[in-house]
């Protein structure tokens, strides 16, 4: 769950904010909407949680206690889900007291999620996701002990569904970072489609058991819209882009600079050996010698990676700067072996 980095002294934040609050939310009720009390309590509440199940998941850590170190990680990201459903929710609200409040410790808020993430992902291993979105929708009241209630079947389905839609994710991310644009915008997509399906999943769960908390179901809506979004914005940034001539582009910028490099190698050497100067020319082959082999390599490397791509506008020009390459490898190694007696150094 990627958020925006920021500090993590929580207790401090919380004991800050939660002053300001006091300030900010309780103003008379003349000025709040209806529903405005109720989000600024659960606000409150959700960073008061967060600031003692950080603490408890870090004592138990130090003790090297991970599986219910694990537990407590879990429910510290609960808590921040309900904090940052109740203010955000809270904000949408017209005519209410203390916005510019909210939105500080909501900023606060998320920038503190990547380091609970670590610690989150460190305790629990690869099963982090799974026992964060567990805690999201357990129907633990106090979280109390080292161990999370056991989630009934459709909602334990959902935590499967969100695990799902995040790997997706993290698929397209993964395609993204490489250049694989096109896959990366599929799965991106796949990816919000299959958040859109949770979503309405968990909102239609809600509306069927209505025993169940409302606001668990609302924040777990939120989070899972929030997940959505970045997709959103990752298919933005890649769907319709060229990846293979993007990464063949960068490659026959560096062939080309390793080219010239060489080609004015030849030449100088070429200009002392013509003046009978034979150390100053070899001196001259010799010094491109680290050049050649990175232009050896690269060529190498993209060589079979072109191949699929004849029709793209950028292989006829990489093909004709390919020869170009020979040419000059072959002059450079020519002379070295000839000139030069790369055996008699």
């Amino acid at each position: 769950m990627p958020y925006p980095a920021g500090s993590r002294h929580f207790l401090q934040h919380v004991l800050v904010l939660a002053g300001l609050l006091s300030l900010a939310l309780f103003a008379p009720a003349a000025l709040a909407k209806p529903g405005a009390r109720d989000l600024q309590a659960i606000a409150i509440k959700a960073l008061n949680d967060e600031s003692l199940y950080w603490a408890e998941a870090d004592k138990l850590n130090a003790k090297r206690k991970l599986t219910e170190a694990c537990v407590w990680y879990s429910r510290t990201n609960r808590s921040m889900m309900m904090a940052d459903y109740a203010i955000s929710a809270y904000l949408l609200l017209p005519d209410v007291p203390g916005k510019s409040v909210f939105q500080d410790g909501l900023n606060n808020l998320r920038g503190r999620r990547p380091g609970l993430q670590g610690s989150l992902t460190a305790a629990c291993g690869n099963n982090a996701r799974g026992m964060a979105y567990n805690a999201m929708l357990s129907e633990d009241k106090d979280f109390k002990g080292n161990k999370l209630a056991k989630l009934p079947s459709e909602r334990a389905a959902f935590t499967s569904d969100a695990w799902q839609a995040d790997f997706k994710f993290r698929d397209g991310s993964g395609y993204a970072q490489s250049q694989g644009y096109v896959v990366a915008c599929q799965r991106y997509g796949e990816a919000a489609k299959a958040y859109d399906i949770l979503i309405a999943k968990v909102l239609a769960y809600g509306a069927l058991h209505p025993e169940f908390d409302p606001i668990t179901i609302a924040a777990f809506a939120h989070e899972m819209a929030q997940e959505r979004a970045i997709a959103v914005k990752g298919s933005q940034d890649v769907c319709g882009r060229d990846g293979f001539g993007e990464q063949i582009a960068a490659a026959m910028k560096s062939i080309t600079e390793d080219i010239e490099e060489g080609e004015a190698a030849v030449a100088a050497g070429d200009r002392y050996f013509a003046v009978g100067d034979t150390i100053e020319g070899c001196s001259a082959y010799r010094e491109t010698e680290r050049t050649i082999m990175r232009l050896i390599d690269t060529v190498t490397y993209w060589n079979p990676r072109t191949e699929g791509h004849e029709n793209h506008p950028k292989y006829s020009p990489y093909v004709d700067l390919t020869r170009r390459a020979d040419v000059v490898i072959d002059a450079l190694l020519d002379r070295l072996k000839t000139r030069c007696d790369l055996t008699k150094r």
